[in-house]
C-alpha cells in the first residue's frame, strides 16, 4: 500500500520551462525526504516539538546509549539501540 498519493505530471509537449519546473519540484521533494531521515545525531536534550510527522532521528542519551526516534501525531517515540558484534 502506497503512503504517497503523488503522481507524475503528464507533459503534452516538450516545453522547457514546464520541464524545468517539474525537475525543480522533483528535487525539492527528494531533498525533503533526505532531510527528514538524515538528521544529525542529537547529543543533548532533543527538542520534543521539532520535526514533522514521519521524521526519523538518532539521539545519544546522557548515559551514552543511542535511541532511534520517530515523529508521530503524539510526539516523538523511541526505542533503544544495541551495538551489534561483528
Amino acid at each position: 500500500m502506497s503512503i504517497s498519493k503523488k503522481r507524475p505530471l503528464v507533459l503534452t509537449d516538450t516545453d522547457i520551462p514546464t520541464l524545468n519546473r517539474v525537475l525543480a519540484k522533483l528535487y525539492e521533494d527528494i531533498n525533503e525526504v533526505i532531510n527528514a531521515v538524515n538528521k544529525k545525531i542529537v547529543a543533548e536534550e532533543p527538542n520534543r516539538f521539532e520535526g514533522k510527522l514521519g521524521d526519523i532521528r538518532i539521539v545519544q542519551a546522557s548515559n551514552g546509549d543511542y535511541e532511534i526516534q520517530g515523529r508521530t501525531n503524539d510526539g516523538w517515540v523511541f526505542t533503544e539501540m544495541d551495538f551489534k558484534d561483528n
